[in-house]
């Protein structure tokens, strides 16, 4: 049976795969799809405040019109739209999604990370802000230098670091966390009898 999930459903079932992982998850974690980013406050493994923002890695370039300047209007309006987002300030961002995975490989590239695993990778907030800041202003050229990153991610790369950074710059975040567990584990756990989701 085919269900369409509303993007606060979308939402806690990504929250719901990250405490899969991380029970006591602390801050804000962040799913970047296609289409939208979906947002969920967890406040020690609870849920709290959450929302959907159209800024998806294909959907904000569109809107955009390719630009990266236009593209951080739209960012900026939608984020001043969550006042909620005070409440995580200082917090861990942990990110979830495909964009976010291939842009953590970047990063873990660049700093010299001897474990190619994505799942728990963490970056101080200050570190991660200069990353994000760095591959959302990289051109064509330097983005084909990427060899880890499927080519059907490149051209929309910069524009998913570029939400990355306004949302850490946001939050003023304390690190960033990427984490493996996401909607499909949500889904998962779910599934299974509640004397067994522990």
């Amino acid at each position: 049976r085919v269900e369409v999930l509303s993007g606060a459903e979308e939402a806690r079932m990504s929250a719901l795969g990250l405490l899969s992982g991380m029970p006591e998850a602390n801050g804000l974690v962040a799913d970047l799809g296609g289409g939208s980013l979906e947002l969920m406050v967890l406040d020690k493994g609870v849920f709290a405040a959450n929302g959907t923002l159209p800024l998806g890695h294909l959907r904000l370039p569109e809107a955009a019109g390719g630009d990266s300047e236009a593209a951080a209007a739209i960012i900026e309006e939608h984020l001043r739209g969550l006042p909620w987002l005070a409440d995580v300030k200082g917090r861990t961002l942990y990110g979830v999604g495909g964009s976010w995975r291939s842009l953590a490989r970047v990063f873990i590239e660049q700093n010299g990370y001897p474990l190619h695993v994505i799942d728990g990778f963490t970056l101080a907030g200050g570190e991660a802000l200069r990353l994000a800041s760095l591959v959302a202003g990289l051109g064509p050229a330097s983005l084909k230098s990427l060899r880890s990153i499927p080519p059907n991610r490149l051209a929309t790369l910069p524009f998913a670091a570029l939400v990355l950074e306004r949302l850490l710059a946001k939050m003023e975040a304390h690190e960033l966390l990427f984490s493996g567990f996401g909607m499909r584990e949500g889904r998962l756990l779910e599934m299974l009898p509640p004397d067994m989701r522990h």
